[in-house]
């Protein structure tokens, strides 16, 4: 189907999928997007590692980093081979903990943060001068439990996410109910715990997302489908409760969990994804940051567990995982996602990423 109205300048985009696979299968997929078109092509798919679920792109658009959420957790190097066209696995390291969830750079591309789900720690890795994945330089073990048996016996840290300037990681704790908030040194890679914020009891906090403008964080809480927003100081990192946004319509009562949480690039609008809903809960947000309830768009496909939004923010892809696909939407002037009809198969998709970003 052909994509109408783009406001790209290039007309293809770089789209890199991470997923559930066994080892022997293709789990990290190259694919291009032709945005004049839709048209979505695998260029490559990578095997040998086992769940590759969640990546991050260096800036050069050259290296992936991925996970491999195992019990034996590792963090992988893969070359983006633009010459050969293909994707080569150039090396790993352990992340000291189970079950590896989330990878990302810092914004000044010196420094890796992982978060250890069934590990219940987070690490940092610095990145060296070819782009190699350096000796860890911190490693921090969370304590405690919240008040679900079933899914806070002990710490999930899911996410850990650098801030613009590279000087805070802010890390959504699922098993503990709250936001931990680490100052990272940038002369040693060393992480310092800085401040807590905590979200009601059994919420679950999984994702968040920065305003790209505005002092405002927003938690997605995995365990009850809401949305924290925090007024967020930077010159003293500490986070303060701003307000709570339901996921879910309020007459939905079957089981659904919140994944993701994104806002487009010039912070006008705010989406996160329902998984047994299969729906994005879409918000306008305002010049002060608080949201306004737009509409829930369905995803046309089974536990949209992540998504991502066009560098200029006019589509959104949905990563479908338990009906194998992709999903695009396109994002209209009052940020309604409307699906385009441009559809690409994949085994359990789990993370998209974009570059350029």
């Amino acid at each position: 189907m052909r994509v109408m109205g783009s406001k790209h300048s290039a007309q293809r985009l770089d789209v890199f999928v991470g997923s559930y696979s066994a080892a022997d299968d293709p789990g990290v997929h190259w694919i291009e997007w032709n945005l004049a078109t839709g048209e979505l092509t695998i260029v490559d798919s990578l095997a040998g590692i086992e769940n590759p679920s969640f990546l991050a792109v260096h800036p050069s658009g050259g290296t992936l980093y991925c996970v491999s959420e195992t019990q034996h957790g590792q963090a992988v190097v893969v070359q983006v081979d633009r010459s050969h066209r293909r994707l080569c696995q150039l090396g790993r390291v352990s992340t000291g903990g189970a079950a590896p969830c989330y990878i990302q750079l810092t914004a000044d591309a010196r420094f890796m943060t992982v978060a250890n789900y069934e590990g219940g720690s987070i690490c940092i890795f610095p990145l060296q001068d070819r782009r190699a994945i350096g000796e860890r330089s911190a490693f921090v073990r969370h304590q405690g439990h919240g008040t679900r048996s079933d899914r806070q016996a002990g710490p999930h840290p899911h996410s850990a996410v650098p801030d613009a300037a590279s000087n805070w990681v802010l890390v959504p704790d699922l098993g503990l109910d709250t936001v931990v908030v680490y100052h990272l040194d940038a002369s040693t890679g060393q992480l310092c715990a800085h401040s807590t914020a905590s979200t009601p009891a059994g919420t679950g906090p999984r994702h968040l997302v920065f305003h790209p403008f505005l002092p405002m964080v927003y938690v997605c809480c995995e365990l009850d489908s809401t949305l924290v927003a925090y007024d967020w100081d930077p010159s003293s990192g500490r986070l303060s409760t701003h307000a709570t946004y339901p996921l879910l319509p309020r007459n939905f009562s079957a089981p659904s969990t919140a994944a993701d949480v994104h806002i487009t690039p010039d912070g006008r609008f705010l989406y996160a994804s329902n998984r047994g809903h299969d729906t994005l809960a879409c918000y306008g947000v305002d010049a002060a940051g608080h949201l306004q309830y737009l509409c829930h768009v369905p995803t046309h496909g089974r536990t949209p567990r992540h998504f991502a939004i066009s560098p200029r923010g006019d589509y959104l892809m949905v990563a479908n995982q338990d009906s194998d696909d992709l999903r695009v939407f396109a994002l209209d002037e009052r940020g309604i996602p409307r699906p385009t009809g441009d559809i690409l198969t994949v085994h359990s998709p789990v993370c998209i990423r974009f570059w350029p970003e």
